[in-house]
This record gives C-alpha cells, sequence and structure tokens, in this order.
C-alpha cells in the first residue's frame, strides 16, 4: 500500500496564481484541464495535471499505443523512475531525441517528463503540463541536450515540412479604356497575385465614409486584372460629389484576403447640398415626439423555469433572459448555464445584433453560413448589412466588448423609424458622454429610444465591460417595444 501511494502521489507544491487558458497545442482533455490539479486520478492511472498524465494522454491519443501506469510490471510511477521502467521493459532510452518520444528529467523528488512534438538540428520542441508547478501547459524549443534523455516508446514520423505560406499581392490596375469616376458610376481596376493556393474568387466591398457596407461584387479569378463596375456588378447607383472607400478581397483556400483600402470622389455636385454649404455640416439630432414604429418579434422558442441553471425566477434579468430566449436571439452555455455575469464578447455581441437584423427585416433569422469559426457567419452579414464596420470586422472579435461598443454595434441593427426617440435626452445630459465622443450619437440614440438609461443618474461608463444579462435587457427592448424605457435625465 505504501508503494503504492509513492508512486502515484505526485508533486503537492502550492501554486498562487489561476490557471491559465488553453493554449493553441493544448488538446488535453477538459475532463482533466478544468479541475484542480491532483483532484483525480486520470485514465491512465495519474494524477490530472501532472507532466506524466499530459504524457500519458499524448502516446495514447498521438502516438496511438496503449500506455498505463499499471498496465506493466514494473509500473512507470513518478517521472524519474521512468527511464529505468523503460530500459526494463525494453524499450530504447539515449540522447537522440525524436517526434513522438518522451524527453525526461531525473532531477528532484519527482522528475518531469515532456512529449517531443518536433526536433530541428540541435534544438527539439516539448509539449508539457506542470513545468510551472501549477498544473498548466507550455511548449518551449531547447537545447536537445538540456533532458537528461529521451525514452523511444513508439516514435512517430518527422513532421512533413510545412507547405509554402499562401502569399496575395494587391496593387492597383489603372487603364483608362476600362476604368473611370462618373457622376453616378465607377469602374475599379485592381491586379491580384495569388501564389501557393488556390483562389476560388475575389471580389470588392464598397462603403461610405462612416465605414459602413453599401455593395458587393464578386466572380471568379480567372486572371490577374480585374475591372468592378459599380452600377453592373454591385447593381448600385453612386451620388455625384461624394467621397466612397472601396476594398478588394480575394479567397483562397477558403480564406478571404483583403487589399488596403482606397477612396475615390464621384465628379459633380451632391444634390443633398446647397451652394456653399459643407460636406461636414452635422445632420440634426432626432426631435422628441417621433411616432416610434411597434415592435412584435415573433417567439420561435419556448423557455421554461429552470432551463439555465444559473437563472432563479425571482432574479432582475430572468424576464428578459426569457424573452431573448423565447425569440431566438440569446442562447445558454454548453454546461446548461446562461452566465449572467459572464462577458460578452464583441463576436456575441455582433452575433445578437446580426440575428436583431435578420429577424426585422425577415421576419427569421435568415444568415449565410461561412466557412470558419462559429463567428464568421455573423460577422459576415453584419459586415455586409452595415451593422459594423471594417474596423470590428478586422479587429480581434475575441476580446470583451465594452458599453460603448455594445451601443455602437446595436444602434445600427435596427433602421432608425425602429429606434425612434420616446425620451426628450437634450445633448450632453448624459454626464459621462461628450457630444465628441466618436460613441456620443449612438449612445444618445438609445437613450431616447429607451434602450439605455444608463446607471446612477444616467452615467454610461462607456469602457466598462457589458455582461450577458445586460445585454438581454437591451435586446429585449430592441425587439418588443412595449419593453422601452420612458424616463428624464
Amino acid at each position: 500500500m505504501r508503494r503504492t501511494l509513492i508512486i502515484l502521489l505526485l508533486a503537492a507544491v502550492m501554486c498562487l496564481a489561476v490557471a491559465l487558458p488553453a493554449l493553441a497545442g493544448d488538446d488535453y482533455p477538459a475532463t482533466y484541464k478544468n479541475l484542480a490539479k491532483d483532484a483525480v486520478i486520470d485514465e491512465w492511472g495519474f494524477y490530472n495535471r501532472e507532466c506524466v498524465s499530459f504524457v500519458a494522454w499524448c502516446l495514447n491519443s498521438r502516438n496511438q499505443i496503449y500506455f498505463h501506469n499499471t498496465a506493466t510490471n514494473p509500473w512507470w510511477g513518478n517521472a524519474n523512475t521512468w527511464d529505468n521502467t523503460a530500459r526494463a521493459l525494453g524499450y530504447r532510452v539515449d540522447n537522440t531525441p525524436a517526434r513522438g518520444s518522451v524527453a525526461y528529467w531525473d532531477e528532484g523528488y519527482y522528475g518531469h517528463v515532456a512529449w517531443v512534438s518536433a526536433v530541428d538540428g540541435n534544438n527539439v520542441t516539448i509539449e508539457e503540463y506542470n513545468y510551472d508547478h501549477c498544473g498548466n501547459y507550455h511548449t518551449r524549443t531547447i537545447p536537445v541536450n538540456e533532458p537528461h534523455g529521451y525514452i523511444h516508446i513508439k516514435d512517430l514520423p518527422a513532421a512533413a515540412p510545412a507547405p509554402p505560406a499562401v502569399s496575395v499581392e494587391f496593387s492597383a490596375w489603372d487603364d483608362e479604356d476600362y476604368t473611370f469616376i462618373g457622376e453616378t458610376d465607377a469602374a475599379l481596376g485592381q491586379k491580384i497575385v495569388v501564389k501557393n493556393g488556390k483562389c476560388s474568387a475575389v471580389g470588392l466591398y464598397l462603403i461610405d465614409e462612416e465605414g459602413s457596407f453599401l455593395a458587393e461584387a464578386e466572380t471568379a479569378y480567372d486572371g490577374k486584372h480585374f475591372v468592378f463596375d459599380l452600377n453592373e456588378d454591385c447593381g448600385y447607383e453612386l451620388t455625384p460629389g461624394t467621397v466612397y472607400l472601396y476594398e478588394f478581397y480575394a479567397v483562397v483556400d477558403g480564406k478571404t484576403y483583403w487589399s488596403d483600402e482606397y477612396s475615390f470622389t464621384t465628379e459633380g455636385e451632391n444634390p443633398g447640398q446647397s451652394a456653399g454649404q459643407g460636406s461636414d455640416k452635422e445632420p440634426p439630432l432626432p426631435g422628441f415626439g417621433s411616432t416610434l414604429q411597434e415592435i412584435h418579434f415573433p417567439a420561435v422558442k419556448q423557455y421554461s423555469a429552470g432551463l439555465f441553471s444559473d437563472v432563479a425566477e425571482d432574479d432582475w434579468y430572468a424576464t428578459v433572459v426569457k424573452a431573448g430566449y423565447e425569440l431566438g436571439l440569446i442562447a445558454g452555455m454548453s454546461d446548461g448555464a446562461f452566465d449572467p455575469k459572464g462577458q460578452l464578447t464583441i463576436a456575441q455581441t455582433v452575433t445578437m445584433a446580426a440575428r436583431l437584423h435578420s429577424i426585422y427585416y425577415n421576419g427569421e433569422e435568415d444568415i449565410p453560413e461561412a466557412d470558419g469559426p462559429w463567428y464568421q457567419a455573423y460577422l459576415d452579414y453584419a459586415y455586409k448589412h452595415g451593422i459594423i464596420n471594417s474596423a470590428y470586422y478586422f479587429c480581434d472579435v475575441n476580446e470583451p466588448a465594452n458599453r460603448a461598443q455594445f451601443a455602437e454595434i446595436f444602434a445600427d441593427a435596427l433602421p432608425a423609424e425602429a429606434l425612434a426617440p420616446i425620451n426628450d435626452i437634450a445633448d450632453g445630459a448624459v454626464p459621462d458622454v461628450g457630444m465628441d465622443s466618436s460613441y456620443a450619437d449612438a449612445v444618445y440614440l438609445l437613450y431616447r429610444a429607451g434602450i439605455l438609461q444608463g446607471r446612477d443618474s444616467g452615467y454610461f461608463y462607456a469602457t466598462s465591460n457589458i455582461n450577458r444579462a445586460e445585454a438581454a435587457a437591451m435586446l429585449s427592448r430592441m425587439a418588443e417595444s412595449d419593453n422601452r424605457l420612458e424616463f428624464e435625465l
């Protein structure tokens, strides 16, 4: 019994740091990764989140060999006994690494082992758990002679060399016989050269000065020079005397590559500007007293009490969570919870806004599928329909969304008539949102429409992150006009 305990018991070092998020190469099962270190004995006979547990997982899952602590005699035990156990079982142990071999260190009370993922001359790349004594994943590239040696249980073939990187080059192509800028039409040329990849399509996005999507054209890739006529290819008539932005793109091996952003100004005088009136004249803010369009989204799901394990019937957000779920605008987490205090990411915010827009215009969620991460279809839809601009499209959408970003995205999710003002909120009335703030128009629009009310006498707290319960409340007001808030500041 004492021998068994010594073999199974691994380092129990006090760790004051919290567990780090999983890295790209960390495929260790969530069953063990999401528990505290040494909380359970894994299916291979080791304590979870220890170096020996991770290497056992690698040998079973990557090397495709059955490996278990107690399936052999002698047992494998602590890391600093693995080399002797391997020799006793007839496995080769030497100082020459190979992909799939086990690097080992004998020093210390328990020693250390790691899985070799690559060998490059005098360096070796390893993957490991508990290098920091806190049960976390690491990958390192170290000199070949740093470990005490390598155990060869079932080596893997050397990884194939990485294919040459895809290269997509965009450059302007001006030819007076094909490209032009007119009053209501423009033909725009581009030279697109693709190397080391298969290009299936090239296209153009037309954007206004605010970065909102206006039109798109796409064609098959069958050469190097492309010209898009905006009237003919996009079905879009330009306004005279107006500045437009545009970007070209190429779809290569299912991934979209983008050119730099370009601009042009159509010829003629903008009919919306009178003589002597500059184009930078600010439009008047919407007036109080406009007729609000009634909005009543249809229910598409049935909510029942207890559907989400962390939403009680007496929670302030229970009603709005129920409403958002039944309207098909929000969903729970994979573990059956709603996570009301969890931070909302930009991707989740864009997804909600895209659903809102699609249901408003189509009566149901009708968003084309897209290759890529789960949010790609919603991101594409939002960009195409002017809900987000290029800055949001190309940012790290997995970052938490703050309240200003949420307001900017949702202010463009519904048309003006669906966000008509019901509150007489004067310019500058929101204490911490000056009218010169980049997000001021969006915030005041939503305050006046009764979507936002703020906190502490109307303070907006623009840089604070928005949580899922707050987002559900705002969604319920966007989708159901009867839920709008009437108040004064």
